[in-house]
C-alpha cells in the first residue's frame, strides 16, 4: 500500500467521524425521505406527471434547508423536454463549490419511477427512493460538516431515467466540450437492498487507485464489498452511462436487484436503512479521498458499451432466420422459397453518423427447383448450399448514444464449400454448381443498449450454375438479430 494511501487512511480516521456519525439520526432521515417518495399521493411518481413534480419539488425543498448552493442560475430545478411527449421534466441539482471550481465531482440518482399500471401503484422503494435519499443525506452531511472540498461536489436527482436516461443524458450534455472538467460521476441506483449481501461499484477500471479506496472505505463502514471493472452488461443501463460516452470516469453504486424490481411490492418496509446508512457513510469517505489535487485520475480505459461517440470500434455475434429461393433470369420458371439461416462474428467501426461493418458469417441456404428442369433435377428435390459469407456493409445511422437506428448497403462474396440434395451430400460439380458467389445486400436495422435488429435482403450477381441453362440468381430475405459484445 503507497504511503500517500496510510497518510490518507490516518486522516479521516481523525477527521471524519463527526461527518459520518450520527447513525440514529440519519437511519430515521432516509426512512422519512424514503416513506414520503413512495406514498401513495406520489403515485409512482412517474416522469413528467404532477406526482413526479412533487418529487423534484421535495429534493429541491430539502437543498434549500441545507443551505447547498443551486447548480443552475435559475434555482435547483432544471427544467428539459423530449420530442413527441409534450411534457416537462425536471432535474434537480445543487453543489459546493470547490477551491477548483470549474473542475467537479458528480454524485447522482433518479427519482422517477413507472407510475401506475394496471391501477396498480408502483412505489419504487428501492428504484429509487432509496438512491435519491443516500443522494439527499450525503449532500446534507457534506454541507454541514463546513467542509470546503477541493473539487466542486455536484448532487443531481435525475428525471426520466426511466424513460430511457433522459435526465442524465440532459445534464451530461452541459459537459460536452470540456468533458474533462468532470473527475468522475457516481449513480447510485437501487441501493437499499443491503441486508446481508454487498455493495457493488461497477466501472472501478476507469478511475485509478479506486478499488485500494473503496476497500478502505468499506472495512471502515462494516460493509461487504464487490467491484467490477466495467460495466459490461447487455440488458441493464444506468445514469453512468450518458456520461462515460463523454469519455468521464463513472462509477455505477447498487446493492443488486430485488426480488420486487419493477413490481408493485418495492415497498419502504422492505428497505434496509442501516444498509443505505453505511452507503452514505462509505461514500463520503471515498468522496473525500478522491477530493484532493490528482485525487480522481482517469485511467482512460472504458466499457465496450460506453464508447466515445467520436468514433469506436464494436464487436459481437450474429444468428439470422429467414427463406431464400432461386430467381431464373429470363425463364418463366420460379424457384419456391425456403429455410435459410446463419451465424457468425461481426466488427464495425462506428462515427456519429456513419459506420461500416463486415462479418464473417456461416450460411444455411435452401431452395425448392422446379420441376421444369428436368434435365438437371427430379421434381421436388431440395438444393441446400453451405457458404461462407463476407458482406460489407456502409451503415447510414442516427446519432443516439443508447439507441441507434440505420439503413446500410453494400456487398458480399460467397464461398460455397458443400451441397446437398433432398438432404444427401453432393459435390458441386455433379450439379453444375459454382464455388464462388458475389452480390450486393442492403438492410434496415435498429440498435438498443448491447443489441441490435434488421431484416436484410441480398441478391446475387453471378448465377448459381455453370452451364449456360438456366440462368439462376439467389435472394434471402433474413431476419436478423445480434449481441455487442
Amino acid at each position: 500500500m503507497s504511503r500517500r494511501l496510510l497518510i490518507l487512511i490516518a486522516m479521516l480516521t481523525t477527521s471524519l467521524s463527526l461527518i459520518w456519525g450520527q447513525t440514529s439520526e440519519l437511519v430515521c432521515s432516509l426512512r422519512s425521505h424514503i416513506d414520503y417518495l413512495c406514498a401513495d399521493t406520489l403515485a409512482g411518481r412517474k416522469a413528467g406527471s404532477a406526482e413526479a413534480l412533487m418529487a423534484a419539488e421535495y429534493v429541491a425543498g430539502e437543498f434549500a434547508a441545507m443551505g447547498i448552493e443551486a447548480w443552475g442560475a435559475e434555482g435547483y430545478m432544471e427544467p428539459f423536454s423530449l420530442p413527441l411527449k409534450g411534457k416537462r421534466y425536471r432535474n434537480v441539482a445543487a453543489k459546493i463549490e470547490g477551491r477548483v471550481p470549474n473542475e467537479h465531482i458528480i454524485i447522482g440518482a433518479h427519482y422517477d419511477h413507472l407510475g401506475i399500471k394496471r391501477g396498480k401503484i408502483y412505489p419504487g422503494a428501492d428504484d429509487n427512493a432509496s438512491g435519491t435519499a443516500a443522494l439527499i443525506e450525503l449532500a446534507r452531511r457534506m454541507a454541514s460538516s463546513g467542509y470546503q472540498p477541493h473539487y466542486t461536489l455536484v448532487f443531481v436527482a435525475f428525471d426520466a431515467e426511466e424513460l430511457g436516461l433522459h435526465g442524465s443524458t440532459e445534464f451530461a450534455s452541459q459537459f460536452a466540450d470540456n468533458p474533462q472538467n468532470v473527475r468522475l460521476m457516481v449513480s447510485m441506483d437501487m441501493v437499499g437492498w443491503l441486508h446481508d449481501g454487498a455493495v457493488r461499484f461497477q466501472g472501478t477500471g476507469t478511475l485509478h487507485d479506486s478499488e485500494q479506496r473503496l476497500a478502505i472505505a468499506a472495512e471502515k463502514h462494516g460493509v461487504c464489498l464487490t467491484t467490477k471493472r466495467f460495466e459490461n452488461s447487455p440488458l441493464m443501463a444506468t445514469d453512468t452511462e450518458p456520461f462515460a460516452r463523454l469519455g468521464i470516469p463513472t462509477l455505477a453504486v447498487s446493492t443488486g436487484i430485488s426480488d420486487y424490481y419493477h413490481r408493485p411490492k418495492d415497498t419502504p418496509e422492505k428497505i434496509d436503512y442501516e444498509g443505505i446508512g453505511k452507503i452514505v457513510g462509505l461514500m463520503g469517505d471515498f468522496i473525500l479521498m478522491l477530493d484532493k489535487p490528482n485525487g480522481a485520475t482517469a485511467t482512460g480505459k472504458f466499457a465496450t458499451k460506453h464508447r466515445h461517440a467520436q468514433g469506436y470500434f464494436d464487436w459481437g455475434a450474429t444468428v439470422a432466420l429467414g427463406s431464400s429461393y432461386h430467381d431464373y433470369i429470363g425463364n418463366a420458371l420460379v424457384g419456391h422459397p425456403a429455410r435459410a439461416w446463419n451465424v457468425g462474428a461481426w466488427a464495425q467501426w462506428s462515427g456519429k453518423f456513419l459506420a461500416m461493418r463486415t462479418s464473417l458469417i456461416y450460411d444455411h441456404r435452401q431452395a425448392l427447383v422446379p420441376s421444369d428442369l428436368n434435365d438437371i433435377w427430379s421434381q421436388g428435390q431440395t438444393l441446400t448450399l453451405h457458404s461462407a459469407t463476407l458482406p460489407v456493409e456502409l451503415l447510414l445511422k442516427t446519432p443516439g448514444k443508447t439507441m441507434s437506428a440505420y439503413i446500410g448497403v453494400g456487398g458480399y462474396a460467397s464461398y460455397n464449400f458443400g451441397a446437398e440434395v433432398n438432404g444427401r451430400a453432393t459435390s458441386l460439380a455433379a450439379r453444375s454448381l459454382r464455388a464462388m458467389e458475389f452480390g450486393w445486400q442492403w438492410s434496415i436495422g435498429y440498435r438498443f443498449a448491447n443489441f441490435y435488429i434488421e431484416a436484410t435482403e441480398r441478391t446475387a450477381l453471378t448465377d448459381v450454375y455453370t452451364t449456360t441453362y438456366p440462368a439462376a440468381a439467389t435472394h434471402s430475405s433474413l431476419c436478423t438479430v445480434g449481441i455487442v459484445f
